[in-house]
Parts: structure tokens; sequence; C-alpha cells
């Protein structure tokens, strides 16, 4: 698997990912997914001492509709021979060392148990380091008649306007059935880390954990100068003097954003405040 660090990053952003687009609940983060040894034998997985495996722990399994962790006899814990549900999707974080069993053993299984859409999300390596680079990919297997077909995307460079983003690696998105939208890489620089990402229709943004944390910061900033400002006008303008002002002025702000300046015009207020609507550009009721 990829360093440690990385490895549990894309854990916990397709976890997020998932969580966003899907209920949280659903979502399994390395859970323990025990199987009879037929499959296991079938599949040709074994332990490192050859005995046919009998368990494995995907990074990501997604369970079906209706389904969440709290119902489940133990958490994180799925069994073939009991009552338990079967994956809608399965996740794995492949490296050079764990690829061929993702795309071979692991693969037979999970196409065996039924899952409806297997994951497999290669970070690569960016440039940089010691070690040559080394190209992200993004593979997903649809279920289709008993057998796993590979959907279109994840290969090679995005070739659409939005593609590149202005950065050093976009995949050509996947789109999951399973999650209702389409998935992608973007590697922002050559040197950064993959960034795995979701397709908001809604917007038409593509998101992710940073960008998300991001917008979360600029909006709480962005509410913080706001009510500061509508503090300096509530002294500026008492509601005594000016009933409504304030409140009209901050019904203008939330339906066009504030003027440029904002600080400045605010300040003006204070010297002449018969003139607020002039200086914050609010148009009278009549207007």
């Amino acid at each position: 698997m990829p360093p440690p660090s990385e490895h549990r990053a894309l854990i916990e952003a397709g976890k997020d990912i998932l969580g966003d687009v899907l209920e949280p609940g659903r979502i399994l983060d390395e859970p323990n997914y025990h199987y009879p040894k037929a499959l296991g034998r079938a599949a040709g997985l074994r332990t490192e001492g050859g005995a046919v495996q009998t368990k494995v722990q995907p990074d990501l399994a997604v369970l079906p509709e209706g389904w969440d962790d709290g119902q489940l006899p133990k958490s994180r814990v799925l069994r073939v021979d009991t009552d338990h549900p079967v994956p809608e999707l399965i996740v794995e974080i492949a490296s050079p060392s764990t690829a061929a069993r993702d795309r071979g053993g692991k693969r037979e299984l999970y196409r065996a148990l039924g899952v409806r859409e297997y994951l497999i999300l290669e970070p690569g390596r960016p440039d940089g380091g010691d070690l040559p680079a080394r190209p992200a990919r993004l593979t997903l297997y649809r279920l289709r008649n008993g057998d796993y077909l590979q959907a279109d995307g994840g290969q090679n460079p995005a070739s659409f306007p939005s593609g590149t983003d202005g950065a050093a690696e976009v995949l050509e998105p996947v789109h999951s059935e399973v999650c209702g939208t389409s998935l992608r890489l973007l590697r922002p620089e050559p040197e950064a880390r993959v960034s795995f990402q979701w397709h908001e229709s809604a917007t038409g943004r593509w998101r992710d954990r940073a960008i998300d944390q991001a917008a979360a910061l600029l909006t709480s900033r962005a509410e913080g100068r706001v009510e500061a400002l509508l503090q300096l006008l509530e002294r500026a303008l008492p509601e005594a003097a000016y009933p409504g002002a304030v409140a009209r002025v901050a019904q203008h702000w939330a339906a066009n954003g504030l003027p440029t300046d904002v600080e400045a015009r605010v300040l003006a207020i204070a010297v002449e405040p018969d003139r607020w609507r002039d200086h914050l550009r609010v148009p009278t009721d009549t207007d």
C-alpha cells in the first residue's frame, strides 16, 4: 500500500466523498469482510504462509441503501455466511506492491460476492522525489450479468474544457452508478499528492476535502466580516433615529454582496449618517 500517511489520507478523503454523496452511516472504513474458504480458494487469495485466505479488509465499503453500520451485529464486520448485506461499492487504494492482487484475486472475490461496483484508486508518485514519477490511475469495475466490466475513464489525462483546472495531472472522470455522480483524481502540482474528487452537478464544481475546508474557512471569515460591519452600522445608525436601516442594509448585502471598499463606506456613515443609502448604494424601497 502507499506510505501510511498518504494511504490514510486517501481513505479519509474517500470516506468524506462517499459520505457527502450517500448516507455517512453506509460507509465502512477498513471493515473486516469474512467469506467461505471456497471463495478464497477460487479467487487465489492466500496468506503469506500459503493458507487460503478467508478475510479481506477493503479500504472502504458502501452498504446498500437502508443499511448502516449500526445495524450490523458488530461494527465494521461483514460475513457472507449470515444475513449481512453485500456492499454496493468497494474501494481499494493500491500501490505497485498491491495492484496485481487488487486487480486479480480481490477483483475476482468481489465479483463472486456480487459487489455492484469495485473502484481501484492508484495515487501514483509525484515528481521531485528520489524515485521516478508514476502516473495516477482510477479504475472502476461494474457488475453486469455476473461479470465485471471496466467503466470508461480514469486512465488518461482529461481532455474536457474544465479538465486541467491549472493542475499538473487530471484524469478523465469515471461515473459511479452507486454514487450517482462522477469521480476523478487530480494532482494540483507536479510534486503534490493526488486529490480524490467528486462532481457536484448542482453547482458544476469538483469537490474534495481541501476545497470544502477552504470554502468553509472563507465563508466563516466572510460571515465574521459582515457581522462586524453590521455592528458598526448599529452604532452609526441607531434604531431609534434610523428605524430599519441596518436591517435594510443586511438584506441588500445578502442579495447583492458587499460593495467595493465597504469598510470605508461604513466609516463615512459615522460622519454622514443621513447619507447611509448613498454611501452603501442601497436603493430606496421605491427604486
